[in-house]
C-alpha cells in the first residue's frame, strides 16, 4: 500500500479524532482538524505523482516507537524503566536492501551497535522535506500498519509531511530557508578553520629565519592592497560569530558519566523496539 493509497482508505472524521489523540496539544477541536485534513487531501490530490526510480521503489516508510527521558531525572541508569519514559511515533523511512544486508547487526548487543566501526544498522531518512509527489508513491511498510494500525499510521505520517506546513509551497519555502542556515553554518566553520590555519601559519614563519629588507616591503604593499577588503571581511566575520555564539557549560566527570549512562539505558530500550519491528518489516516486508 503506497501512502497516497492509505490516504485514500481512510476516513478523514475518523482520521480527525485519531489525530485528536495522537496529538492532543496541536488538534484541539475536531471541526477545525476536519478543516486542515480537507486543506490537505486537496493539496495531495492536486499534486501529479512522481514515478519512483528503481533504487526508490526499495524504500519503505516506517512507523516506529521512541522512548524519552524528557523532562526525566533519574539518579542513576538502574532507574531508567520502559513504564517511566514517555513513547511517541516517529516516521521515516529505510531502504529493504538495507535492512537485508545488515540483518545480522539486529542480533546484536546495544554496546556492541555502540562499539562497532562504521554504522551496522540501517540507516533512517526523514520525508519531510521530500516532494509530496514522491512520497505519495512511496510504499507503507506492513509491519508498522500491523503493529498500529490504519489510522495511527495515517496520523503520524501526516503530521510528519505538515510539520513544516501544510500544502507543500509552504513545505518548500522551509527548505529553502533551511538550506541557507545550513549554508551559513558552514560558512562559519570554513571561516573558523581558516583562522586557526591562519594563525599557525604566523606562527611558523615567526620561528623562520628573519626576512630581508626587500621581501618585507614586498609582503608590506601586498597587505596595504587588501587591507579595506580585510576590514570588509573582519566585520562580516564579528557578526557571523554573534549569530554562532559558542556557549559553555561546566560540568562535572561525576555529572558526566551519570547522564552517559542512562542515555545509554534509554538508548538500548528504544533498540530492542526498532530491532523487533525491523525484524517483522523482514518477515512481512522483504519477502
Amino acid at each position: 500500500m503506497t501512502v497516497y493509497e492509505l490516504f485514500q482508505k481512510v476516513d478523514i472524521n475518523l482520521l480527525a479524532d485519531t489525530l485528536k489523540v495522537q496529538h492532543k496539544h496541536n488538534f484541539k477541536n475536531k471541526k477545525k482538524t476536519v478543516k486542515i485534513l480537507k486543506i490537505f487531501y486537496a493539496d495531495i490530490n492536486s499534486k501529479e505523482r512522481i514515478p519512483l526510480e528503481e533504487e526508490d521503489k526499495d524504500f519503505l516508510v516506517v512507523c516506529k516507537p521512541i522512548l524519552d527521558d524528557l523532562g526525566k531525572d533519574f539518579k542513576n541508569a538502574k532507574d531508567v524503566k520502559e513504564t517511566k519514559l514517555e513513547m511517541y511515533l516517529a516516521v521515516d523511512g529505510i531502504y529493504r536492501k538495507e535492512l537485508i544486508e545488515k540483518k545480522d547487526a539486529l542480533n546484536m548487543t546495544y554496546e556492541e551497535v555502540l562499539n562497532a566501526e562504521g554504522l551496522v544498522m540501517p540507516t533512517s531518512y526523514g520525508i519531510d522535506f521530500v516532494e509530496r509527489g514522491k512520497i505519495l508513491n512511496y510504499e507503507v511498510s506492513k509491519a508498522s500498519l500491523e503493529w498500529y494500525g490504519l489510522y495511527t499510521v495515517a496520523a503520524e505520517i501526516f503530521w510528519e509531511m505538515t510539520f513544516y506546513g501544510l500544502i507543500e509551497e509552504q513545505v518548500a519555502e522551509k527548505r529553502e530557508d533551511l538550506m541557507e542556515r545550513v549554508k551559513e553554518v558552514d560558512e562559519y566553520f570554513k571561516e573558523e578553520k581558516e583562522e586557526k590555519e591562519e594563525k599557525e601559519e604566523i606562527e611558523k614563519n615567526e620561528n623562520e629565519p628573519s626576512k630581508t629588507l626587500s621581501e618585507k616591503l614586498e609582503e608590506a604593499s601586498k597587505k596595504s592592497e587588501d587591507e579595506e577588503d580585510k576590514e570588509e571581511l573582519e566585520e562580516k566575520k564579528k557578526n557571523k560569530k554573534k549569530k554562532f555564539k559558542k556557549v559553555k557549560f561546566k560540568m562535572s566527570k561525576k555529572e558526566h558519566k551519570r547522564i552517559l549512562e542512562t542515555m545509554r539505558a534509554v538508548g538500548e530500550i528504544n533498540q530492542k523496539h526498532t530491532v523487533d519491528l525491523y525484524k517483522r518489516i523482514l518477515e512481512l516486508d522483504c519477502d
